[in-house]
């Protein structure tokens, strides 16, 4: 104990004797009398056993935590490298304190072999690098002996800067290198104005970044796709990348983002989460059966001008796969000509659910929200497109093609269900929407000899005065229908499809109500409201439950088959027309039906 207690009295002593005679040195001024200026720098017993420390505490190492300022080398990437030297095998951490302004150094920062923390204060504790390669390289931890090695090296409270408030693409320097790294960790740093901000080499796997911001660099991350064993697990959650410089003569920001994966391994596995793409194009290359997601990704340009898709996806035959949960759109620029939010070229793979465009000011629109384009086969999954939001003055359309591309676009058809008790007979609505479009499965249980199915297929447009009305099949148990007389009317020039119950038997259902349609349109189903009483017309074929079919409005076909038709003119009959009157058309208004 007396041991240790002289170790902290040496490490201790000068501090407290320079802030002595610091506080005594008469040019400083007249000291301050109030109670913080007054409290003097030093060692003091708790009463607890131990000390209380008032002041800095100046130690080249304690608890395997190296404070870098402590080396005697003239470049702070030299102290880093020789704080490294110093740690154990096991590893440690290497603190970079917070100082007035940024540290230059020219000397590469590589810290290797050892699973090591390089940790500052917060954005203050800034590295600038002013050389060439890596500024910062993490190598040979973890990695190729995984199981026998130790995961837990990262960065964090960190700045790393480039010289050059805008880098171009002759700027070769990078911010952040992994190599040989897996179990990874960068909490809250900063990487900004350099040729690259993060790249990756060979068995990098199972990364985690977040609440940091690669900003203002040539190219915020690239992943090369010659790399062999990695890109298992690469996870950044809130993170910015935003304001690439990369330029193709029009707009910044193109080729922010590069996951260029490795066509022949399926090892690359990228998850984006609540992270901010801002003047960041993204661009993915082939991935196999791997996939890239983006879960609640914003997507901005920050610019008055944009010519490029926030997205690009290229594959050969091998595909790629990205998932977009809850994508946001968001465009600054006063001129859009990207032909899409999205572009799939090749043989790309897209899943796309429940995005959002907003224009901040701007009056033109993207070609589409997505495009397919190139030789191949890109296949295109979304989900109702009702719920594509946005602010556009002008309609954005769904997906667009070159026409060269033979994609293949999916749609999951919206679909409501809704199940409602009913304990007396009358007109009960079924459904209500000023457009009711879509096709309807009416469904009463089965229940004291009581069972009945039903599809009902409805054409309408909005405020309808006429609609199709097809009845396409009607079960009921020993034809013991309730469900009856589906008809549309009007309320209020809102449409309306109703039904009447009867001949219950004392069941109260539940009806089941499940529409399914395009999404444009998605109908309220078994409102609590009153049924319309205004009748709209309607054209199709209903069948009843007992089988029989009848047929509102014309029925008609040309020559040559045996078939229903009506006269066009008076006179005469189609050859060997055999009609049910015997006798020709009276009239070319005659309506009576004649079968061939």
């Amino acid at each position: 104990m007396l041991r240790r207690l002289f170790l902290l009295l040496a490490l201790v002593i000068p501090n407290v004797l320079s802030a002595q005679n610091h506080a005594m040195d008469p040019s400083m001024g007249q000291a301050s009398t109030s109670p913080e200026a007054q409290s003097v720098p030093g060692i003091s017993p708790d009463g607890k056993g131990g000390f209380t420390v008032q002041g800095n505490i100046a130690a080249q190492s304690v608890n395997s935590v190296v404070n870098a300022a402590s080396f005697s080398d003239p470049d702070w990437g030299a102290k880093i490298n020789h704080a490294l030297k110093t740690l154990p095998a096991s590893g440690g951490e290497i603190y970079v304190p917070a100082l007035p302004s940024c540290i230059q150094y020219s000397t590469p920062i590589v810290l290797s072999g050892k699973a090591v923390v390089l940790k500052g204060s917060g954005p203050a504790s800034c590295l600038q690098y002013m050389g060439t390669a890596a500024a910062v390289t993490f190598e040979r931890i973890g990695s190729v002996a995984y199981v026998s090695s130790a995961f837990g090296a990262g960065i964090q409270d960190i700045t790393i800067e480039g010289p050059s408030a805008t880098p171009t693409s002759s700027t070769t320097s990078v911010g952040l290198s992994l190599n040989n790294v897996a179990g990874f960790v960068a909490h809250r740093i900063q990487i900004i104005q350099l040729g690259t901000g993060i790249t990756f080499g060979n068995n990098a796997f199972i990364v985690d970044f977040h609440d940091s911001s690669i900003r203002a660099n040539y190219v915020a991350m690239s992943f090369p796709a010659s790399l062999s064993n990695s890109g298992e697990n690469m996870t950044f959650q809130h993170v910015t990348f935003s304001n690439g410089a990369a330029s193709d003569g029009t707009s910044t920001g193109a080729n922010c983002v590069i996951i260029n994966s490795p066509s022949w391994t399926e090892t690359s596995e990228w998850n984006f989460t609540d992270d901010s793409f801002d003047g960041c194009q993204v661009v993915l290359g082939s991935n196999k059966a791997m996939q890239v997601r983006f879960i609640n990704p914003h997507f901005e340009d920050g610019q008055n001008t944009l010519n490029y898709p926030f997205v690009k996806m290229t594959a050969d035959v091998s595909g790629n796969i990205a998932q977009f949960i809850n994508p946001e759109f968001f465009v600054d620029a006063q001129t859009i000509t990207a032909n899409s939010f999205i572009e799939l070229n090749g043989y790309s793979k897209a899943n796309v659910v429940n995005p959002g465009a907003f224009a901040y000011g701007g009056t033109s629109t993207p070609g589409a929200w997505f495009h397919t384009q190139g030789a191949g086969k890109a296949t295109l999954t979304f989900t109702n497109p009702a719920g594509f939001a946005s602010n556009f003055i002008k309609a954005i359309p769904v997906w667009s093609t070159d026409g060269i591309n033979d994609a293949a676009v999916y749609q999951v058809p919206a679909s409501n269900t809704v199940s409602k008790s009913v304990s007396e007979d009358g007109t009960l609505v079924l459904a209500m929407a000023n457009n009711l479009t879509g096709t309807y499965a009416i469904t009463w249980p089965n229940a004291a000899s009581r069972f009945q199915t039903m599809i009902v297929q409805v054409g309408a447009t909005d405020y309808a005065r006429s609609a199709t009305l097809n009845v396409l099949g009607n079960y009921a148990y020993e034809d013991n229908a309730v469900i009856d007389d589906v008809r549309m009317v009007l309320s209020s020039n809102v449409p309306q499809l109703i039904a009447t119950i009867d001949n219950r038997n004392g069941t109260t259902g539940p009806i089941t109500v499940q529409w399914i349609g395009d999404g444009v349109y998605t109908p309220r189903l078994l409102p609590a409201v009153a049924a319309g009483t205004t009748p709209v017309a309607t054209k199709g074929f209903i069948e009843d439950s007992s089988g029989n079919v009848t047929v509102s409005g014309n029925v008609g076909a040309g020559n040559g088959s045996n078939v229903v038709y009506r006269c066009t003119s008076a006179g005469t009959l189609p050859v060997g027309a055999l009609t049910i009157s015997m006798s020709a058309c009276g009239a070319s208004s005659d309506t009576g039906l004649r079968v061939k």
